[in-house]
């Protein structure tokens, strides 16, 4: 089973050869923000957010309108979140090349998996 789909999967997951510049341009994107989501900054934004948010709500009166202004900004960051762990894992998972998995598989068969090589036996 070969790793690098070709028709329409690959049109699916970005990796057509039509599509090879906006594929690239989202993994250097992807990359520059896990690093920056990644540095002690990130968390002073937060919560530098989270402390303003507090300190305007007596003024808004902490009115439903104040309260949907946090709840959205944390959805639509947690979305964006989520996006970027699952390119990571993505990207981390194709570095693995078929060579290296079937000796992975050949580990495991020598350590004393089952018949299809997946676990060891306990």
């Amino acid at each position: 089973m070969g790793r690098n789909p070709s028709g329409p999967v690959a049109e699916m997951l970005g990796d057509s050869p039509s599509n090879a510049g906006g594929t690239a341009f989202f993994r250097r994107l992807a990359a520059r923000t896990a690093a920056v989501i990644r540095s002690p900054w990130a968390l002073l934004s937060a919560l530098a957010i989270v402390i303003l948010w507090a300190v305007v709500g007596p003024h808004f009166g902490w009115s439903s309108a104040h309260q949907l202004m946090i709840n959205t900004f944390a959805t639509i960051v947690t979305f964006l979140i989520v996006l970027l762990i699952q390119n990571t894992q993505s990207g981390d998972s194709k570095s693995l090349t078929d060579e290296q998995l079937g000796k992975l598989e050949k580990e495991f068969r020598d350590l004393g998996g089952d018949d299809r090589g997946v676990w060891p036996n306990s």
